[in-house]
């Protein structure tokens, strides 16, 4: 790698960013990146020496085997080590950082009325006293709490609560946020004509919180039915729930506490009892759209379980000691569809019995996706792993390297916490630097006065809501408002707020702005020059970050103050990432390429199993190219070694960032007794990136029509969630299939697209099935 020197249009650095940057130039980054790899002891060891270590490692910095061939799979981080992420995010700050009247979160609630400021000292007192309230209710080290939270601080205190105790949380959250390229979930905006969207899609979730038509009191919120929450209930074996009485999405009242009743009578259908407590936050009662602190819900209550929060918290001692945990020791729970095309579900228990027993799988997990299909359909999902020392170092340098993270700064993620960008980049990246962040409820934010300039120097702006409640330029008033400095959201988002042009960020003061990033998906060239040049004015660099579930943190990642940029370009590796590209024959390509993304060598923060799968890991990451780390992903290198995201290999949709197998929603639709067989592939979209296009075959007497239509997408909608709703579903009296048997998705994107140049035929069985979808097509992409 040199200097870029290119004859493609570049947009360098700002001076001004470069002169106090972490990484000042791209001779630094090189420099900072050699050493990364050729000698990783001692520079990961100085990251590391930023924490606190009850006990040091006995082990290298990191040991590995990639190769198959050569033995079981491992991923090994300063082995031995004892540490708590809940104690190096907190009580370091508090205890030896003298942050303890820092401001570690600054919250606004649905009215102007409500928002309250939480030091990191306070913080502290009450995930001590979540704490002792989830011990007291039995939860020792190695249990699954699960959590069906929105946006409010007590979401925060639960998790950095079971993070503390040895616990291992997993949280159902929200669709509406942002996460990496499998994850991205951004609320939009009102459609400018509603009418002319079809059915209940997309784009109508995205107006009004919910899908059009839905009632509130349904099981839409978060984009989880009470099946998909049952489900990560069952598959975690948790045995206490934390959710709230209700929450405002906009305009709409979503009953939450309804919701979670319904999963736990699923869950009682489906096994034994399992959930001994329900921890109920007061949420709705208290901070209602007008302020007002009646409760309008009729909050279902069964008095042996459930608990108020606030009642559990009031006599809760404020010390609750820490447990320390092995470096290799699990964390909390996060389910993903992955790229074998059947959800997979990432954690850490740091409990013996549920490691897998291998001896080098102790982790920090991770859930990332839309939801789980039920066991009847896809069995039991499994877990990817990750280490709790390796997380916390690889999160830590990571967002300060490539948000250029100064204690001055205002940092606004749009992501939701429970997502994997919201766990790595809302609350253990930023708090492990000690920064300060603001969350933002449905609806609210509007009229909250602002914090002042005493009491915190750093926000992270964690927003959750409709971007355009009260008015679509909510977005802006909140950047002008706390003056933001670095700003990350999705390609969604921002294709989305394109579509009311520059006129709404005019009204407001943008010059604060000095880094954007995009996370999610690959970004097109056309919304990164509008992000770039209206909402950056052109003088902020465009962080277009790469990574996965899997890999806990970016890999592929411009630097601001030192990548020159290329519009749609991931461009060069974070530190101790070493990518290739590989042919379909497993050999490394040179030059200006293009074929399959892998990694050469592990970093910290990357996966250590499936959970009691590692068959499975070894199969799906490491079998096809022994000796490295197989993404899934396509990719290109253009002659100035620039790395640019190409897309799924295998058989994935990205739809708004939300990475899902095409099983998921197959299986989904193939529950309905009229269909006999489905095939689902993606079609562009101006918006999502990507759309669900389905082909359905009926079995024999039934017909097709608007009826029908309806009744699967509602049935994908319940089974899966809004996201997952299909945009076009097309009669299929047959499928192109091989002579094998195969379905040839090939041929039917092409038809979704309405693409004729099909390519070799060689290999199907009968030309005239694509005949007659292409005939049909246009009473369905009509």
């Amino acid at each position: 790698m040199v200097v870029p020197e290119s004859q493609d249009k570049m947009y360098y650095p700002p001076d001004d960013l470069q002169r106090d940057a972490h990484v000042p130039d791209f001779k630094s980054y090189l420099e900072m990146y050699r050493k990364s790899l050729e000698n990783p002891e001692a520079f990961w060891k100085e990251i590391a020496d930023e924490f606190f270590w009850k006990k040091p490692a006995t082990g290298p910095m990191l040991q590995y085997n990639f190769d198959v061939t050569k033995g079981n799979i491992y991923i090994k981080c300063m082995e031995g080590a004892k540490t708590n992420i809940c104690y190096n995010v907190l009580d370091r700050h508090v205890k030896e950082g003298n942050l303890g009247e820092k401001v570690a979160y600054y919250w606004e609630g649905n009215s102007p009325d409500h928002h309250m400021t939480i030091t990191y000292g306070q913080l502290l007192d009450q995930v001590c006293r979540c704490a002792n309230v989830l011990k007291q209710m039995g939860v020792k080290k190695g249990d699954r709490v699960s959590i069906y939270l929105p946006m409010i601080p007590e979401l925060v205190h639960t998790m950095l609560a079971c993070a503390r105790i040895g616990a291992v949380h997993s949280i159902v959250t929200e669709p509406d946020g942002l996460s990496q390229r499998g994850g991205s979930r951004v609320l939009g905006d009102q459609i400018h004509n509603p009418e002319t969207l079809r059915s209940v899609n997309y784009e109508a979730w995205l107006e009004k919180g919910s899908p059009a038509g839905k009632a509130e009191n349904g099981s839409h919120f978060a984009g989880f039915s009470s099946e998909s929450l049952c489900e990560r209930i069952v598959d975690a074996q948790s045995s206490v729930l934390v959710t709230a009485d209700g929450v405002y999405r906009g305009e709409k009242l979503i009953n939450l506490k309804q919701i979670s009743d319904e999963a736990l009578e699923k869950c009682r259908e489906k096994a034994s009892s399992i959930v001994t407590k329900c921890l109920v936050v007061r949420h709705h009662a208290l901070r209602t759209k007008t302020g007002t602190s009646h409760n309008k819900l009729q909050t279902p209550w069964d008095a042996e379980r459930d608990v108020w929060w606030d009642e559990a918290m009031r006599d809760s001692p404020e010390d609750c000691e820490p447990e320390w945990l092995e470096a290799e020791d699990p964390s909390f729970i996060l389910y993903t569809s992955g790229s074998t095309g059947k959800p997979k579900v990432g954690h850490r228990p740091p409990e013996e019995a549920l490691r897998p027993n291998l001896g080098h799988e102790s982790c920090v997990v991770f859930l990332e996706g839309l939801s789980l299909v039920c066991d009847l359909v896809y069995g039991s999902p499994q877990g990817v792993v990750h280490t709790v020392a390796g997380y916390l170092l690889y999160t830590s340098l990571t967002f300060r390297c490539v948000f250029d993270h100064h204690h001055d700064d205002v940092y606004w993620c749009t992501a939701d916490i429970g997502w994997i960008t919201g766990h790595s980049y809302i609350t253990y990246g930023p708090l492990a630097n000690g920064a300060t962040s603001v969350l933002v409820s449905p609806g609210g934010g509007a009229e909250a006065s602002p914090a002042g300039e005493d009491n915190f120097t750093l926000f992270i702006l964690c927003f959750e809501g409709i971007p355009v409640h009260p008015h679509v330029g909510r977005f802006w008033e909140i950047i002008e408002k706390y003056k933001v400095t670095k700003f990350y959201t999705a390609p969604t988002a921002i294709r989305l707020l394109m579509k009311y042009g520059q006129e709404p960020l005019q009204k407001y003061d943008l010059s604060s702005l000095k880094i954007l990033g995009t996370v999610g998906e690959p970004i097109n060239p056309e919304a990164w020059q509008w992000y770039h040049e209206v909402v950056g004015q052109g003088r902020c660099p465009v962080v277009d970050t790469f990574w996965q579930t899997e890999t806990g943190g970016h890999v592929l990642t411009p630097l601001p103050a030192a990548t020159p940029l290329k519009p749609g370009s991931a461009t060069f590796p974070f530190f101790g990432v070493e990518p290739t590209i590989l042919n379909e024959h497993g050999e490394e390509v040179e030059d200006e390429v293009e074929g399959y993304l892998v990694f050469k060598r592990p970093w910290p923060g990357i996966m250590r199993t499936v959970f009691k799968n590692h068959e499975r890991f070894e199969n799906t990451y490491f079998k096809k190219f022994p000796g490295f780390y197989v993404t899934g992903d396509g990719c290109k290198r253009d002659k100035d070694g620039y790395f640019w995201i190409t897309g799924r290999i295998d058989d994935m949709l990205n739809v708004s960032g939300h990475l899902m197998s095409t099983a998921e929603v197959e299986a989904a639709l193939m529950l309905h007794p009229a269909v006999s067989e489905a095939a689902v592939v993606s079609r562009p979209h101006k918006v999502k990136g990507e759309c669900l296009y389905c082909f359905v075959t009926l079995k024999d007497s039934r017909e097709f029509h608007n009826t029908l239509v309806e009744e699967l997408k509602r049935l994908v909608r319940e089974r899966i969630g809004p996201i997952a709703t299909p945009d076009f579903i097309q009669n299929a009296p047959a499928l192109p299939k091989t002579r094998s048997g195969k379905i040839m998705r090939r041929i039917l994107r092409q038809i979704a697209r309405n693409d004729k140049d099909l390519g070799d035929l060689s290999t199907l069985a009968d030309p005239k099935v694509v005949e007659v979808l292409f005939s049909q097509r246009s009473e369905a992409a009509a």
